[in-house]
C-alpha cells in the first residue's frame, strides 16, 4: 500500500480500542481468520504522511500459521460519515501475521483537503471479506 513509503517506526504499543474493533470486525467476516486470537498483536510503526491513520502491526507468532509463505488483504471496511468523509480501512497479512491496518480518509467536500477529525458520526458502514 502507499503507506509503505512513509513508514515511521514507533515505540511498540498495544492496539487502540478503535484499531482492535476494526481488526476484529474484518476478521469476523473472513472465514479463514474468524477464530484467530489477536491479543498478542501490537503496533510497531505508523504512516508518516500526516493524512492517514495507517499503522503497521507485529506479533510474536503468526495468528494464522496455516498461511505462512503468503501475503494479502483480509478484508475492508468502508465508512461514510455525516461530515462527508469516506474512510477505507483495509487489513493485510504477511506469513500468517497481521501486518498492516491501512486507514485512508477521503474528504468528499470541495476542495477536499480537510483532515479527518478524531471523532465522527457514521452514516454508512460496509464490511467486505477479501
Amino acid at each position: 500500500m502507499n503507506g509503505h513509503y512513509h513508514r515511521e517506526p514507533i515505540e511498540p504499543r498495544p492496539l487502540s480500542l478503535q484499531e482492535r474493533r476494526w481488526i476484529q470486525e474484518i476478521l469476523d467476516h473472513n472465514p479463514r481468520w474468524a477464530d484467530v486470537d489477536l491479543s498478542d498483536a501490537f503496533v510497531i510503526a505508523r504512516c508518516g504522511c500526516g493524512r492517514c491513520k495507517t499503522v503497521y502491526l507485529d506479533s510474536p507468532t503468526p495468528q494464522n500459521p496455516s498461511l505462512a509463505g503468503t501475503k494479502g488483504f483480509l478484508g475492508r471496511i468502508e465508512i461514510s460519515t455525516a461530515d462527508s468523509f469516506l474512510i477505507t480501512v483495509t487489513l493485510d497479512q504477511l506469513d500468517g501475521k497481521l501486518s498492516e491496518l491501512y486507514v485512508d480518509p477521503l474528504d468528499l467536500c470541495e476542495p477536499g483537503n480537510r483532515m479527518l477529525p478524531d471523532k465522527w458520526q457514521e452514516t454508512g458502514h460496509i464490511v467486505t471479506a477479501m
